[in-house]
């Protein structure tokens, strides 16, 4: 019996939770950049359909685009659908209302890791923002859904992991060029007053 539990315990510890995650989870960028987040899964297991809702600050940062990431397509042909329909209308609320992705065939679902989603974005102001899993109940429910390719489409447990944007101000090279002409400034002064105290200390000697 001690084996049993023994043994049991062993395997939930080396078990991994099915996550859905904004990666990278933390960013840091210049104001007027373009840059890419993606939207992965972890140890799913038979995954045939994928949903998730996304929101963040849309004065700080704005969507250019979304694609589907190379995941599901292992299982075959996909559709990949979001609403609003725009980016246009996408940025105006500062969020995707939902974006969901399936296989298109009676075929087995896909297991594994790997990206659902990639979304680029620019940076618009100074500031923070987070990228993250919403819903609004009873309207929306469920941040984020995973299916399974069982006849009965079972929704996989899995937890959520968000990010966050940090945009800073871009360093100007004029910025760059001040400071470097003031350190020869510097370096000048300090040669000069050396070589003015080592002359008198050697008129002085003499």
């Amino acid at each position: 019996m001690m084996l049993v539990i023994a043994m049991t315990l062993a395997g939930t510890a080396k078990a991994s939770p099915t996550t859905i995650a904004v990666e990278p989870a933390q960013l840091e960028v210049d104001v007027g950049k373009s840059y890419i987040i993606n939207i992965t899964v972890t140890d799913v297991s038979h995954l045939y359909l994928w949903v998730f809702r996304l929101r963040w600050n849309n004065s700080v940062v704005q969507l250019n685009s979304i694609v589907e990431g190379s995941f599901l397509k292992q299982g075959g042909t996909t559709a990949l659908l979001y609403t609003p329909l725009t980016i246009a209308e996408i940025n105006a609320a500062g969020r995707i209302t939902e974006a969901s992705c399936t296989l298109l065939m009676p075929v087995p679902g896909v297991s594994g890791s790997g990206v659902l989603a990639t979304l680029n974005f620019t940076a618009l102001a100074i500031g923070t923002t987070t990228i993250e899993f919403w819903e609004d109940p009873p309207s929306f429910e469920g941040k984020t859904i995973l299916i399974d390719d069982t006849a009965a489409s079972n929704p996989i447990p899995h937890t959520e992991v968000p990010g966050s944007v940090d945009v800073i101000p871009e360093f100007q090279a004029s910025v760059f060029t001040a400071l470097f002409l003031l350190l020869a400034l510097l370096v000048v002064v300090l040669k000069k007053t050396v070589w003015s105290t080592s002359r008198k200390n050697h008129i002085g000697v003499k």
